[in-house]
């Protein structure tokens, strides 16, 4: 097969699987990420509008859409001592993460969220 006619056949097994990611989401199905930096840069995401270190070990992600009512994980990055912890935030498109060093005190440091929501 030439290398056109590949791209061409995998784009189209693309956009269906494309409509039903967008009509899952839009009935209340979603999976949404954020890969932050300990300064509060956000370095990849999904569904997610903005992130901000509001404060030492403090940050606040806001999503696309009300995520109040999903199930969320955090966990921090690399081989670093320590641990994350996630709270829905000051709205229903927060989530308030929270990260420590190895002895429990708040720490900037970089994380993962993944947030899933059903209908």
């Amino acid at each position: 097969m030439k290398p056109q006619r590949a791209i061409l056949a995998a784009a189209r097994l693309c956009v269906p699987v494309i409509l039903m990611i967008e009509a899952a989401q839009a009935s209340g199905f979603g999976s949404f990420f954020a890969r932050v930096a300990a300064s509060g840069t956000v370095q990849r995401s999904l569904g997610v509008a903005s992130s901000v270190l509001t404060t030492t070990g403090v940050y606040q992600i806001t999503f696309n859409r009300p995520i109040n009512t999903c199930g969320w994980v955090a966990s921090l990055n690399g081989p670093i001592g320590g641990y994350a912890t996630a709270m829905v935030g000051a709205t229903a498109q927060t989530l308030t993460v929270m990260t420590f060093s190895a002895a429990g005190a708040k720490a900037n440091r970089p994380f993962s969220v993944v947030v899933n929501c059903g209908p």
